[in-house]
């Protein structure tokens, strides 16, 4: 029996590392792949949905693979128990397969169990730990400078999609990647000239690519140069040398990931809307004689607008989703360009228990919103989607449960390092559809069990 046991979590650990590294490298090309008619992607989620079932009815809290604290674990239970709560009251059906697709954020906390057992007493001389520090170049050349045209044609042939890594999986490498280094490198300058070169490496990429991951990207660095200013004043010289060197690489960076993303056929980081929503930005920039503006932003009629294209289409998005759960509304687009909404009485019927997994958001409903493929309709950000979906019972557990690790983290070890982690990848999932995927999760669940088993 014990022989078993051991070869199954040899196993185990072995498929998942697999997963775990074919995720970083090919994002979501990999996950598209068809394996007996379904996606890996579906199935990775089917999976955490059973795997959040047993937890609830099987798992108990002490045990030596999913402890986290407490507080964690009775919240995640919570937060499976406000599902079907959810389900009830919008009289949603627990046999549509897209109840479980459109609630896939809550099953990605299956993940966190998962990576618990994956990553529990990996050594520093371990084949994964030597191995992630490379990782993160080799995903700079994926996605600038080359890309093997057999693996493109192998993902154009056998996933829905061959697509380049998104900047929020990217952006997630890029900080866990480290946050590992911190740990397992054993001189802690080369730590430090790691995070100044993967730095000037990457924040170019993470500008042209996504707004999202460059701010917390930039707010990274500046917060471990202050964490780790130490190093520097330990290392004088050559901190100056490699900050010297860094400067160069930052412009060869810059001017390779403008000139491989505007010319790359397949990239599509975002959605490439129409002209109609470029007019109707322009109308709403046009009329804001009375407004007072700031950046790119300005109120006009008790409403948020941007100049900036994509951010203008996500606050409009998010608004009316949040203004969806306290009135009725009505949509509208008479001209075809203008999707307007009108607001009608106040309701009280769904602000806690949210719209449910039945069907899509009234404010995704029109063609201007849903991508040019007509398939989208994630609103681009992970707190307005569970508020939509859930009500404010189910953001409240999401909260708690984010500051129950937290603060079990620092109950533990005393610094804020988890803190840190999570605050920087949750800033990029506020602008992005990262935590309504079954990658970015992942990545960043994994990374937290990682965190709570490193030795």
């Amino acid at each position: 029996m014990e022989l078993i046991k051991i070869r199954f979590y040899s196993s185990f650990k072995f498929l998942y590392f697999s997963f775990f590294i074919l995720i970083i490298l090919f994002g979501r090309s990999f996950t598209g792949l068809y394996i007996l008619g379904f996606r890996i992607g579906e199935l990775m989620i089917a999976s955490a949905a059973f795997i959040a079932i047993l937890f609830l009815f099987f798992i108990k809290k002490n045990n030596s693979y999913f402890y986290f604290g407490d507080i964690t674990f009775y919240l995640m239970k919570a937060i499976i128990v406000s599902f079907f709560i959810t389900v009830y009251f919008t009289n949603g059906s627990l046999l549509n397969p897209y109840t479980y697709k459109s609630s896939s954020y809550i099953w990605n906390l299956s993940f966190l169990f998962i990576g618990m057992y994956a990553f529990k007493n990996i050594r520093s001389d371990s084949f994964i730990s030597k191995i992630i520090p490379f990782l993160l170049p080799a995903t700079y050349i994926l996605s600038t400078t080359y890309f093997p045209q057999f693996i493109i044609d192998f993902f154009i042939k056998y996933s829905d999609k061959f697509d380049f890594i998104k900047a929020s999986d990217l952006f997630l490498v890029f900080i866990f990647t480290n946050f590992f280094n911190k740990k397992y490198f054993k001189l802690e300058f080369n730590y430090y000239l790691y995070l100044l070169i993967s730095s000037a490496v990457f924040i170019p990429l993470f500008l042209f690519k996504s707004k999202g991951a460059f701010l917390p990207a930039i707010l990274f660095l500046v917060c471990e140069l202050y964490i780790t200013r130490s190093i520097f004043l330990n290392n004088k010289l050559k901190s100056v040398v490699v900050m010297a060197l860094c400067v160069p690489i930052f412009f060869i960076s810059t001017y390779n990931s403008g000139l491989q993303l505007f010319v790359n056929p397949y990239t599509l980081e975002d959605e490439v809307l129409s002209s109609k929503i470029a007019s109707s930005v322009s109308k709403a920039a046009g009329e804001k004689n009375t407004t007072e503006l700031f950046a790119s932003f300005f109120i006009m009629d008790g409403r948020l607008y941007s100049e900036e294209q994509m951010a203008n289409w996500r606050l409009q998005i998010w608004q009316d989703v949040v203004r969806d759960l306290f009135y009725y509304s009505r949509y509208e687009n008479p001209d075809g360009a203008n999707y307007a909404r009108i607001e009608l009485s106040r309701r009280t019927d769904v602000y806690l228990t949210g719209f449910g997994y039945n069907e899509r958001l009234k404010a995704m409903d029109d063609s201007s919103r849903r991508g040019t493929d007509l398939t989208n309709e994630n609103v681009h950000n992970f707190v307005v989607n569970i508020l939509a979906k859930g009500g404010l019972l189910h953001f409240s557990l999401f909260l708690s449960m984010y500051l129950s690790l937290i603060f079990y983290w620092y109950k533990k070890n005393k610094n804020y390092r988890l803190f840190g982690f999570i605050t920087f990848a949750l800033m990029t999932a506020f602008f992005d559809v990262a935590m309504e995927s079954v990658r970015f999760p992942f990545i960043f669940f994994g990374t937290i069990a990682y965190f709570f088993n490193e030795n």
